[in-house]
């Protein structure tokens, strides 16, 4: 998000703001996602050890 004053007050007040969020559920975690007809290696990190990104994600798994 473009660092408006708005933006800015709202994040020092603790909340977050993201501009975009792209997500997949992940049954099992791996760090890493191969994908062998372009011959790439995706790194996945895992986040669950922080509080704001788990509350997050288990809003997202609510939506499915």
């Amino acid at each position: 998000m473009p660092p408006s004053d708005e933006v800015v007050r709202e994040s020092l007040q603790g909340r977050i703001h993201w501009n975009v969020v792209e997500w997949a559920l992940m049954p099992e975690y791996k760090n890493v996602i191969m994908i062998t007809e372009i011959n790439a290696r995706i790194p996945v990190i895992n986040v669950s050890a922080t509080a704001a990104l788990s509350d997050v994600a288990k809003a997202l798994k609510n939506q499915v």
